[in-house]
């Protein structure tokens, strides 16, 4: 088919062909100037390096057959690949179709050649099993003589990502040079409570690790989301120690106690790795009752993403 803009309203349109007249005609009715017209072509299909030419009558008015006309180019596709992404170790049912970016129209029986196999024609549909650790694959629709060939890539992506927590320093100094006083916090027990908005088989967990110098990191792998809700709740809270000691010309006691469980901080999944991070800090208050003072490990968010 060849498309025409500019067209009057009841012009009789003849299409030309390297200047030869091919016998479908058109009588059109547009709107406007801005609507197309469109005219089929008959006998052997257009091919690259021809040219067309549309001749508009009107009456006893016609348009001029003198000019060179359009040359013939292939046209373009637009090809759709789905599902996207595929999740390796997994077997998926994908399609590839193609439609014609300047009509929008399905464009059926073209090759789809996928990692060099040919998988179909399209629309094509094939299963494919990748494997863990598989780089994307590419594939190919030939547009054959009519449009200009298409490559495509398959996103693949792990069937679990992870989720990835800080919390530091471990353990915590606090020291003044000028007043020569030292005082150190041990981070005796972290526990995470990791509770997914999704279905995922074993959670929420529960996550209680004894902590290491220099920060605490620990990794959990979840289940990707199938479905458009993809947050992720964490809560951090433990135990922590200090053998006292003066600080600021303060007395700091002995003791033990609990980090509070902080405010649950929401992740989203958007890469294979996502970070939640708190920074461990100490403050000192005044005991209302013994006047003295007491140590509290405060979490403060420091950041979340990949």
């Amino acid at each position: 088919m060849v498309t025409v803009t500019n067209v009057l309203q009841g012009a009789h349109l003849s299409l030309l062909v390297d200047r030869q007249l091919r016998p479908d005609s058109l009588d059109v009715y547009p709107e406007s100037l801005t609507d197309p017209a469109v005219i089929p072509v008959s006998g052997p299909p257009l091919t690259v390096g021809q040219h067309v030419l549309v001749v508009q009558q009107f009456c006893s008015m016609k348009s001029s057959t003198d000019g060179p006309g359009v040359p013939v180019v292939k046209g373009n596709l637009k090809v759709t690949v789905t599902p996207e992404p595929v999740v390796r170790g997994t077997t998926t049912q994908v399609h590839v179709d193609a439609t014609d970016t300047a009509t929008g129209v399905a464009v059926g029986g073209l090759t789809v050649t996928f990692k060099g196999q040919q998988v179909g024609v399209t629309p094509a549909s094939f299963s494919y099993s990748p494997a863990l650790g598989e780089s994307d694959p590419t594939g190919t629709v030939d547009g054959g003589n009519e449009y200009n060939s298409v490559n495509f890539t398959i996103t693949l992506v792990d069937p679990f990502w992870t989720l990835s927590m800080h919390a530091g320093p471990v353990p915590i100094i606090i020291s003044n040079q000028q007043t020569n006083s030292f005082l150190k916090t041990d981070i005796t027990n972290i526990t995470w409570l990791v509770e997914p908005d999704f279905p995922a088989t074993g959670f929420p967990k529960t996550i209680s690790v004894t902590p290491t110098p220099p920060n605490v990191i620990t990794n959990v792998q979840l289940p990707i989301p199938t479905g458009n809700v993809n947050m992720v709740k964490v809560t951090l809270s433990g135990t922590a120690s200090t053998q006292g000691g003066t600080l600021n010309n303060v007395i700091i006691p002995p003791g033990s106690g609990m980090i509070n469980p902080t405010d649950p901080q929401t992740v989203a999944h958007n890469s294979s790795t996502e970070t939640i991070s708190w920074v461990l800090t100490v403050s000192l208050q005044t005991d209302q009752h013994t006047g003295g003072y007491d140590l509290y490990v405060i979490p403060m968010l420091q950041g979340i993403g990949p």
